[in-house]
């Protein structure tokens, strides 16, 4: 299936060194901004981290007698169908400097990847999606998902985030209660998801 095929971008040691730059200058503004649930592509968290964060909750929450429910996500093609005005809109939420989101933008605009099938040469535009591989990638990525990771859940739900793997966790006092929470979290964050581009595995 096509849809299953997700090139990486071989990016010159000019590219490389620019997207450096940005990098930088964006994570100077960001600062500490981004929402504490993110454990994807920040320095001193890991898998690790998110899943002994997870483990303390449950643990807690069981040892007071709740019950926990959960609902593990995962965004389908992450870097790959992004749109790029949506990420724009997540950096002019972030309130960064101007000549910062026009370089972004400029950078994402009029993209063309070349590639060979069959030793027959194709190219195409990019209109969605960061480069696969590229410096830049993670850190827009944070920066568009932050928005998910910041929507109103209904109470006792709070959200997990490894990169785009989500963790929804729910507690209640009786069993009964915790399949309408997660499906209440699960509308919102999948209503998110489509105002945005992306889509949920299934």
């Amino acid at each position: 299936m096509s849809s299953s095929y997700r090139p990486l971008c071989l990016l010159d040691t000019t590219d490389k060194s620019f997207e450096k730059i940005i990098v930088r200058r964006l994570n100077e503004h960001l600062g500490d901004k981004l929402d504490d649930a993110q454990y994807g592509f920040r320095k001193k968290r890991s898998t690790t981290n998110a899943i002994r964060r997870l483990q303390a909750k449950v643990r807690d929450l069981n040892a007071r007698g709740h019950l926990v429910g959960m609902l593990a996500l995962y965004e389908q093609n992450a870097f790959n169908s992004v749109p790029c005005g949506c990420i724009l809109d997540a950096l002019v939420d972030f309130n960064m400097p101007q000549y910062l989101v026009d370089i972004v933008a400029s950078y994402l605009s009029c993209r063309r990847v070349k590639f060979d099938i069959r030793g027959s040469e194709e190219d195409f535009t990019v209109e969605r999606s960061v480069p696969q591989g590229s410096v830049l990638g993670p850190c827009l990525w944070n920066v568009l998902y932050d928005g998910l990771l910041r929507q109103r859940l209904p109470e006792n739900v709070e959200i997990l985030a490894f990169a785009n793997d989500v963790a929804v966790i729910a507690t209640a006092e009786h069993n009964s209660s915790l399949p309408s929470l997660l499906e209440s979290a699960y509308m919102v964050v999948g209503k998110w998801m489509s105002e945005n581009g992306l889509t949920l595995t299934k």
